[in-house]
């Protein structure tokens, strides 16, 4: 029986690879010669049930396709869970600042060019004909729904999540993408602590309104218990993410009144922002009054933060792992680096040419 793995929401307008797969936009499909002919119309049939209509945003949708196969190959499902959480790191690593952080700048479009969990959500389905397809939604309840039509009518509509963001901009971050991959794919505990870490990403950078506010931030701080491997002391995870976010010229500042701390103690401004969000988690989880200044932070909702700061912790995290310190940056930041290291060496190499 052949079968399919298909990406519907997420945004990526070329072809791209991820470790052993293709990604193959919807919009790349017809008269591809990735798709056989003998499969062709189930393919099709089936890409246009999840296809959304375009309406001036963002083309969204892809195939994922074993390296050196076509569309219908077998494939180890096992593999899917590595590769959704890769694709949940690409999609949401090139959204836009809120500008939370204190030297931020938060686009007035940001909502326009970003993407939440529910872009990177990945199904399989076996192509068993082209005039039928079944769905399986829920996890506590589940439902399936077998859905069919005649062969000259379309086949009906799958429904996408209701919170889904359907961008103007987003963009997909394809270096992050293979190093993520990489990084997910050894047996070590580093690799096994990114995944779990990516789990409570599904949560806390969930566009579902069922998932609280309350909920996010205790994610929020699982999330990076795990990339840090600090465990579960506020203290040691404060220290702990201070050191995996510090850059050269970081500084520090005294403060006087620190939950953690028996006197005054330095911190930087990362370990400032964790520790606001540790207190905030221990009143949340332990029942207590939540004061209303808590869910600030430097004039922005905590949960602004949580956003820009979970994205910057992966991939900083990402570029430790796999050796590769310019992940650290944006895509943007990062081509500019790259061209000024690049013209520096040269530089460099011209004046020692010089001197000889």
């Amino acid at each position: 029986m052949a079968d399919i793995l298909i990406a519907p929401y997420l945004p990526v307008g070329q072809p791209a690879r991820v470790g052993p797969w293709k990604l193959v936009p919807f919009s790349h499909l017809a008269g591809s010669d990735l798709v056989p002919d003998e499969l062709r119309q189930r393919v099709i049939r089936l890409v246009e049930a999840y296809r959304l209509p375009p309406g001036g945003r963002q083309a969204l949708g892809v195939l994922a396709v074993p390296e050196g196969e076509r569309v219908g190959a077998p494939f180890d499902r096992s593999l899917m869970p590595r590769l959704g959480h890769t694709l949940l790191a690409s999609v949401i690593a090139g959204n836009p600042t809120t500008g939370s952080k204190e030297n931020g700048a938060g686009s007035l479009n940001a909502g326009w060019g970003a993407a939440t969990v529910e872009n990177a959500l990945l199904y399989g389905h076996p192509l068993i004909d082209s005039g039928s397809y079944a769905v399986e939604v829920g996890v506590l309840v589940r439902v399936n729904s077998i859905r069919h039509a005649s062969a000259d009518e379309p086949l009906p509509k799958i429904e996408p999540p209701v919170e889904l963001p359907r961008p103007l901009f987003a963009r997909f971050d394809a270096e992050l993408t293979e190093a993520t991959y990489a990084a997910l794919g050894t047996a070590d505990a580093p690799a096994r602590r990114l995944h779990r870490a990516l789990d409570w990403y599904r949560i806390a950078l969930s566009n579902a309104q069922a998932v609280t506010l309350n909920v996010r931030v205790g994610a929020a701080r699982s999330a990076l218990e795990l990339l840090t491997d600090a465990g579960d002391e506020t203290k040691r995870l404060v220290r702990a993410y201070g050191n995996l976010m510090r850059e050269d010229g970081t500084t520090s500042e005294t403060y006087e009144h620190v939950f953690w701390a028996k006197g005054p103690v330095q911190l930087t401004a990362e370990e400032w922002w964790m520790t606001r969000l540790c207190e905030l988690r221990n009143a949340i989880v332990h029942g207590q009054h939540v004061p209303a200044e808590l869910w600030k932070h430097q004039g922005h909702h905590q949960l602004d933060h949580i956003h820009d700061r979970l994205i910057a912790a992966l991939r900083t995290s990402v570029a430790k792992l796999v050796g590769d310190l310019s992940l650290r940056l944006a895509m943007s930041d990062r081509v500019l680096a790259r061209a000024a290291q690049q013209a520096a060496d040269m530089l460099a190499r011209r004046n020692q040419a010089d001197q000889a």
